[in-house]
């Protein structure tokens, strides 16, 4: 082959702004999913392991808890075997795993998924990254569900007790 001066433009691809755990994106809302890509994204120094594994392309979000229940994350959806990593922590070398999945158990695929018990106010940061450097295509969904608001028992409908008894009997 010739030497030749003509080439195809090269096209760049923009660093995403949640790819270092600095920049990780907002999750709001009960329910929803985001795309996104892990192609250019990177690892950090200090980051944890996601899903027992050792980071390679890792992609963050946030979601904070305005009450206690249960959340539910997943990454089914996605098109490459993902690992997904949830924590709490300001820095990401200081992190406290929460949980983290490689492959949901029970299913057909190698989607991850993660269930934890949020506390209220808390905000947990959310890792998805490649099970041996596989990067792809991203869907990150999350359910919230609230806990169970605790009833105050109406007024007892009977209340039976028999003299010289210090026992009573109270019916709703």
């Amino acid at each position: 082959g010739a030497w030749s001066a003509a080439s195809p433009p090269i096209t760049t691809v923009a660093p995403l702004a949640n790819d270092p755990f600095a920049g990780a994106a907002a999750l709001t809302g009960d329910t929803g999913s985001v795309s996104s890509s892990t192609v250019t994204a990177t690892r950090e120094t200090g980051e944890p392991t996601h899903g027992g594994y050792r980071p390679a392309a890792s992609l963050w979000w946030t979601w904070t808890a305005a009450e206690a229940g249960t959340l539910v994350i997943s990454t089914y959806g996605s098109d490459f075997d993902t690992l997904l990593g949830v924590y709490t922590g300001d820095r990401v070398d200081a992190l406290t795993t929460v949980a983290q999945n490689d492959d949901a158990a029970g299913e057909t695929g190698v989607w991850s998924r993660v269930t934890i018990a949020p506390v209220a106010g808390r905000t947990y940061a959310i890792a998805v990254d490649g099970y041996n450097g596989r990067t792809g295509a991203v869907r990150l969904g999350w359910t919230f569900t609230p806990a169970p608001r605790p009833e105050v028992p109406g007024a007892p409908r009977s209340v039976r007790a028999t003299a010289g008894n210090a026992a009573a009997t109270v019916y709703w």
